[in-house]
């Protein structure tokens, strides 16, 4: 995978194309629990709706 000619992501070698994969590898798994917390936070900033009958006991119905 070449993105920019002669980075540290263009391996030159057998050993340098490892070390980009393991790079490659540990960008991804750290990209889920990223994903899961902004998940988690966007979920805990948004008030949930109201439910049925919280919304009659609000209006003064039963």
């Amino acid at each position: 995978m070449t993105l920019i000619a002669g980075g540290s992501l263009d391996p030159k070698g057998p050993a340098a194309e490892s070390v980009a994969d393991l790079w490659w590898l540990l960008a991804g798994l750290g990209a889920i629990p990223f994903l899961l917390v902004m998940v988690l936070l966007v979920g805990g900033a948004v008030p949930p709706a109201l439910s049925r009958g919280a919304r009659d006991q609000r209006a003064g119905r039963r």
